[in-house]
């Protein structure tokens, strides 16, 4: 009897049955072939293996299932099988389901639904190959292991150059972190200053708090001849390859309003897209990295009367006085005795190469004096904090908003500061934040 095994989770029988049907051959006689229709039904098997002695070599998941969903589940089965590798098949996961797979679970490849059956057996081997090979490895390594601790016994010198390297780690540890210091430099530098804001709206807040040194969210302005731009951007990862991706975002928006005098959001989206795709070889959804970022994009008139919106992913979000009309576009929230909140949504793609690509949206609505805009990323609504150690969300950040919008700018600013804070601490012991986190708040 085979002691390794493949397991398949999916809450359609149907899909089921056609892994099983296409992996069984690939499978006979070197693989138990295991199906689970939901998550909880996976991490009994995994469990009840594990106490016989079976080792998991591979899981393909669906993303949306009753119960536990995909990345949450690979998470899991992570902790319980790390060697096993993770494939998402699926064809309803975002960017951040996908991205959380990654990193908390190590996840081995993303395949849409429908898939293709050569590419899901050429997907399935290569995994396989992986998983002897690490296994193999890993008994190199031990046997390895064992001559090591023979040679530690009989080579006094040993200890005396391991501290040396130690020390060597430590400068270089240092050095690579001072490289990033100065990054960080540069990132602030070309991000825009205060005084751009100062010089056209009445007062503004910029709640910017990287989860490392460098950031992958970013914001970003520009002054046209008949219009102020003002965007919040969140590129994929953060830290690094985050910033990386930051600043050629940021450089192609430039670069797009150079190319163009007075271009609508929707096309400046465009622009962007084609550009991130271009650089990044992202011709067709199999090929290049699948970077790109979320943003939420407004052009706001000089006369400050009319404001054209266009997102991906990111919403705008308009603060204003219960007593003025409704915005054209866009759908309330919430509102208090003084204000309403509306929100402007994104349309659900990333300015990337993706599966479901279509022309970017575009919303104009009429702007009145003291209406507080806010553009945001998710890191501040995916905090997670508080009693319980669960996420901030998305409706407390709008009511937060909604209950500050009476506030001065500079006191929202501290309002916002002060909730994230203790979000991370109400539980005594700090939660690590999770991701780059943006608020930019505008008066007009």
């Amino acid at each position: 009897m085979a002691d390794k095994y493949i397991l398949c989770v999916d809450d359609e029988p149907l899909v089921l049955k056609g892994l099983q049907a296409q992996l069984s051959k690939l499978a006979q006689g070197r693989y138990l072939l295991e199906m689970a229709e939901s998550g909880e039904e996976a991490l009994e098997i995994v469990e009840e293996f594990a106490q016989e002695g079976h080792q998991l070599a591979l899981v393909i998941t669906d993303q949306i299932m009753p119960g536990i969903r995909g990345d949450e589940l690979l998470a899991r089965i992570h902790e319980l099988a790390p060697k096993a590798l993770k494939v998402m098949l699926t064809g309803q996961a975002d960017a951040l389901a996908v991205g959380q797979a990654v990193n908390r679970a190590n996840l081995y490849r993303f395949i849409s639904k429908p898939w293709n059956r050569d590419d899901l057996l050429l997907t399935v081997r290569q995994a396989l190959l992986s998983f002897e090979q690490d296994r193999k490895l890993e008994e190199q390594n031990e046997q390895l292991k064992r001559y090591n601790e023979e040679l530690e016994r009989t080579v006094a010198e040993r200890t005396r150059e391991l501290a040396l390297k130690n020390s060597i780690l430590e400068r270089v540890n240092g050095d690579l972190t001072a490289s990033i210091q100065y990054a960080q430099k540069i990132q602030s530098v070309i991000l825009p200053f205060p005084e751009v804001f100062a010089r056209f709206f009445r007062q503004h807040f910029l709640f910017f708090r990287p989860k490392d040194i460098v950031s992958g969210d970013f914001y970003w302005c520009h002054a046209g001849p008949k219009a102020f731009y003002l965007a919040a951007a969140d590129a994929t990862g953060h830290g690094v390859p985050g910033a990386f991706m930051s600043l050629l975002a940021y450089t192609f928006l430039n670069e797009t309003m150079a190319e163009s005098e007075d271009p609508g959001p929707a096309q400046v989206l465009e622009s962007l897209r084609a550009k991130i795709k271009a650089s990044l070889r992202q011709d067709v959804l199999d090929s290049g990295p699948k970077d790109g970022l979320d943003i939420s994009l407004c052009r706001i008139s000089n006369d400050r009367v009319r404001l054209d919106y266009a997102g991906a992913h990111n919403p705008l979000l308009l603060a204003r006085r219960a007593a003025l009309p409704a915005p054209e576009a866009g759908r309330e929230q919430g509102r208090s005795a003084e204000f309403a909140l509306y929100e402007l949504p994104a349309d659900r793609q990333p300015v990337s190469v993706f599966l479901f690509e279509k022309p970017f949206s575009q919303q104009s609505i009429r702007l009145f004096p003291d209406d507080r805009l806010y553009l945001l990323t998710d890191g501040f609504q995916d905090q997670f904090g508080g009693p319980r150690g669960k996420k901030f969300k998305v409706k407390a950040l709008k009511e937060l908003l909604l209950r500050g919008a009476r506030l001065d700018m500079d006191e929202q600013l501290q309002t916002l500061a002060q909730a994230f804070q203790n979000w991370q601490t109400s539980h005594g012991q700090p939660y690590e934040q999770v991701d780059d986190t943006l608020v930019v708040g505008v008066l007009l």
